[in-house]
This record gives structure tokens, C-alpha cells and sequence, in this order.
């Protein structure tokens, strides 16, 4: 699929000349961020007592992105060649979001700019985890939790994976793996309308579960595109329609009202996030 980051374009991402070349250069031009505030390394770095071993340790782990990136990208990133819908559905009362995840990588590399990067913690102080990665791998720019003992001392265990995934946010995703057990367990529905596209994981799981038709919303033009791209590039036979608007204004609209009233056997979505995951755009209902 065109349209998939492929692990070569993901590490590229991270390619600079910018960034230090020896560990001398680290400490005099790198910066600790802490919200918005920038401050040289090397104050910060007798301000909070840090040896110069961790911060070799830290640079090291620096000049060695590659490898850090390549497993992530193979754990979070790379989709599954197994068939979803081959899989033997949860059943009723076992339903669990953390089973098979595998599949959720798909969705997390279609869409890996928008739930990495573009959409924000509420908590505040919490970045997303792709501007940190850039922040790191490509500016010479640490966040200050990075350099906090418990973050150093996992650091010198080689657990830099650990401190990322740990500290920084990314938002949640369904699995369709779950949405695909649902249906084919409980639900049974052939024609389904799903408010919000859900980062595309309800379209995918339903798909899979042999539906005859899938109606869906969402206010990220991009989500939109590619969910839309997605089915019918993978599922020809499944009649797709997807509506680029908030899912309120539908209720406005004669022509789907008229034409959908009584009409379908599922209306799927999650609970509402509100502050907790602020989407990027300006027609979203936090």
C-alpha cells in the first residue's frame, strides 16, 4: 500500500547535519527543554548535580538512533502480515483491547504524524512522543525528564525505549482486532455507521468481519482521506462512504436523514476523551 511508511522512510525522517558530531560539541551547544524554557546543557547539567558519564551515556544513545528506531518501528510501526480475518474472534466476556496488537500497528503507521505528533496530552507539561524524538534525534534537544535519575538510570541499562514510552504521550487507539471480535462475536451487523473513524481501526475491524457497508465521520480532513483510500483500495466489495464533517451536522442534512433512516444495524463509537486527548483541528468537540 502506497500509502505506508515503510521502515527506510521512517529512520530517514531522523537523518541531520545538525546535530553534534562528538560528545565535546553535545555539552556546549545542547539544550534541556522544560515546557516552553530553553537552557544550555551544560548549566542545566550542574544546576541538577548530572555526572558526565550519563550525559556520554545519553550522547551514545544519540549517536546510535538507528537502532533505537529500527525497534521501534518493527514494534509500533511495521503492519502485521497476518490476516485479521483469519483470526478466531474474543468472545463474549473476553472482550480485551491489549490482545493481538499487532494490529494496531497499521493503523499507527497510516496515521503515525496525527497520533505521535499532531494530537496533544491535556495534562500539561506532557509532549507528544514524536516532537520529543525530534527534539532529540534531530536538534540536540533533551527533555528535561530525560535527564531525571530514574530516566538515567534505565538509560545505563540500555533502556532508552523504556524512558520514551514511559514519559511521553501518544494517543490511544482501538484495536481492530477487538472492533473485528465484536462484531463477528456480539454485534452481527452488516451495515455500519461509526460517528468518528477512530484513526480508521473501526472501519478495518468491521471490514473484517465481512460487513456489507460502512458509513463513517471524522473532522480530520487527513483521517478522512486515507480511511477512505484504505477501504476501497482494500475492500472493493464493501459499499464505503466517508463524511468529512462533524458528525452533528448530519443531523441538519435531509439527504441523510432521508436516506439512512432505519438503516443501519450498528452505530459504533468510543467514549468521548475531552481534555485527556486534545485532535488536532478546529471543528473538534473537547
Amino acid at each position: 500500500m502506497s500509502y505506508l511508511l515503510t521502515k527506510n522512510s521512517f529512520i530517514s525522517k531522523f537523518e541531520t547535519k545538525k546535530t553534534s558530531k562528538n560528545f565535546n560539541d553535545f555539552i556546549h551547544f545542547a539544550q534541556v527543554r522544560n515546557g516552553e524554557r530553553l537552557r544550555p546543557l551544560i548549566e542545566y547539567k550542574t544546576a541538577n548535580n548530572i555526572s558526565i558519564e550519563d550525559l556520554e551515556i545519553l550522547f551514545e544513545n544519540i549517536q546510535n538512533k538507528r537502532e533505537y528506531l529500527e525497534r521501534f518501528y518493527d514494534t509500533s510501526l511495521k503492519p502485521t502480515e497476518a490476516e485479521l480475518g483469519a483470526e478466531k474472534p474474543m468472545k463474549n466476556h473476553q472482550f480485551n483491547n491489549n490482545v493481538l496488537v499487532n494490529y494496531k500497528n497499521i493503523i499507527r503507521n497510516m496515521f503515525y504524524r496525527e497520533i505521535l505528533r499532531e494530537t496533544k496530552s491535556g495534562i500539561p507539561n506532557v509532549p507528544s512522543f514524536l516532537s520529543v524524538l525530534e527534539d532529540l534525534f534531530l536538534r540536540d534537544i533533551i527533555d528535561y525528564k530525560i535527564l531525571t535519575p530514574s530516566a538515567r538510570f534505565y538509560l545505563k541499562q540500555g533502556r532508552l525505549g523504556s524512558v520514551l514510552s514511559s514519559f511521553y504521550f501518544r494517543a490511544s487507539i482501538m484495536n481492530p482486532y477487538l472492533t473485528f471480535s465484536l462484531n463477528k462475536s456480539l454485534l452481527k451487523g452488516s451495515r455500519i455507521f461509526t460517528p468518528t473513524l477512530g484513526w480508521g481501526s473501526y472501519c478495518y475491524g468491521f471490514m473484517e468481519s465481512g460487513i456489507e457497508e460502512y458509513v463513517g465521520t471524522d473532522v480530520i480532513p487527513s483521517v478522512c482521506s486515507k480511511v477512505e483510500n484504505f477501504a476501497k483500495n482494500k475492500y472493493p466489495n464493501v459499499k464505503t462512504h466517508i463524511y468529512c464533517l462533524p458528525s452533528e451536522e448530519l443531523l441538519d442534512s435531509y439527504y441523510f436523514r432521508k436516506k439512512y433512516k432505519e438503516y443501519f444495524d450498528v452505530v459504533f463509537f468510543s467514549p468521548p476523551y475531552y481534555q485527556l486527548e486534545l485532535y488536532p483541528g478546529k471543528s473538534q468537540s473537547t
